[in-house]
């Protein structure tokens, strides 16, 4: 199966996905987009299936270098896993927001529509941290040329 086909099926398990929660939503009236309705348990479904993927290349990598792991250049897919177990558990377990009402209550701060967005502030930093993180290891990433499409769509909509 290509890659291309792969990033096709995923598009259309989200798109019927969404569509399923606006449909509930019309009819039902329940939110399916709520941090705990169903879109975000296959959001964290889809992060920890991206590590587990990202782990199972580290590996088939290691097998075939038997390097230092500090000196491989196949450590990336480790970082890259264990960052989307990472989201995976932030998703899950609303790190960033608690993060952000523990700064409001440490500083005492009043919840302005400035200071609610120290969660998307701190959202980006994980952003900022994953682009740099590949541009460390770009040679590695280089042998993957016909996926680096699905790194920049995927920052794009991360970023939206």
């Amino acid at each position: 199966m290509t890659s291309r086909v792969v990033f096709f099926l995923v598009l259309s398990l989200n798109l019927l996905a969404v569509s399923a929660g606006v449909i509930i939503y019309i009819y039902i009236g329940v939110d399916s987009f709520t941090e705990d309705g169903f879109i975000t348990k296959l959001s964290v479904f889809q992060l920890l299936v991206i590590g587990w993927l990202s782990y199972n290349i580290f590996r088939t990598q290691r097998i075939q270098r038997r390097s230092s792991l500090w000196r491989d250049s196949s450590f990336v897919w480790l970082i890259i896993a264990l960052g989307f177990l990472f989201l995976a558990v932030d998703e899950l377990f609303l790190v960033h927001e608690n993060i952000d009402y523990f700064i409001h209550d440490v500083f005492n701060m009043e919840e302005t529509a400035l200071t609610d967005r120290i969660d998307d502030f701190l959202v980006g930093l994980y952003g900022l941290a994953g682009i740099g993180v590949l541009f460390v290891f770009r040679d590695e990433l280089k042998a993957y040329r016909e996926t680096f499409v699905f790194f920049v769509i995927g920052f794009v909509l991360f970023l939206s």
